[in-house]
């Protein structure tokens, strides 16, 4: 019988550089997934700032767990060690129902925040864009998707929600006060950094200095 299966970590398992050090980046996708399809099986990679979760169906749970873990590891060049302790398995309802809770904002840092719908909307078109998607998690991810929109129409778990970036930039604000024509030195260029940039923007702050470990994509992001 053909089993839905989740194998991933988040903020609440796994501290940041743990989460740092198994993300996937939207350019890392298009080699990753078909990767993924040949170790385990096809698949959705679902990849944020808090959280790697990979979602695929097969007929031995244990068996596709496993091989999800040693995949993770191996495409990050990690020891299966360093990230076995802070990964779950969820299989068939329990691994629905997580979705639709993540995709609804309910099991964010911060409840109700908006950016996890469409980062969810991304992971379906890569996953699809790479042919590595088979009908009952695209059905899946369909699903969850029309449900997180459910969830923000229909309930106030969505009114005045806030992002992670959103909510670093107000917490600037209510410390530093008004930030209109201020210098911001952004450490971190990666998604994160985006994010808080553009929501920097929206307040009207001056100039955005660039600090990254890597000067290409600071200098991507700076353009």
């Amino acid at each position: 019988m053909t089993r839905i299966l989740l194998t991933g970590l988040n903020h609440k398992t796994a501290p940041l550089e743990i989460r740092e050090s198994v993300s996937f980046s939207k350019e890392q996708l298009p080699d990753a997934l078909p990767a993924l399809a040949e170790q385990v099986g096809e698949g959705v990679i679902l990849s944020t700032c808090n959280r790697t979760e990979v979602y695929t169906i097969g007929d031995e749970p244990a068996e596709a767990a496993g091989g999800i873990r040693r995949f993770v590891a191996d495409y990050h060049g990690l020891s299966p060690n360093v990230v076995d302790a802070h990964l779950y398995d969820r299989t068939d309802v329990d691994a629905v129902r997580h979705l639709f809770r993540v995709t609804s904002g309910l099991d964010s840092m911060i409840l109700g925040e908006s950016e996890i719908l469409g980062q969810v909307r991304e992971a379906l078109t890569a996953a699809a864009g790479s042919q590595s998607l088979r009908a009952p998690v695209s059905r899946l991810f369909h699903r969850a998707i029309r449900t997180g929109r459910r969830v923000r129409e229909e309930t106030e778990v969505g009114r005045n929600a806030l992002s992670i970036s959103s909510a670093a930039v107000h917490l600037a604000q209510r410390v530093l006060g008004d930030l209109s024509g201020l210098t911001v030195l952004l450490i971190g260029a990666g998604e994160a950094g985006q994010l808080v940039a553009k929501a920097l923007r929206t307040t009207g702050a001056g100039d955005l200095m660039m600090a990254n470990r890597t000067p290409e994509r600071a200098e991507e992001l700076a353009r």
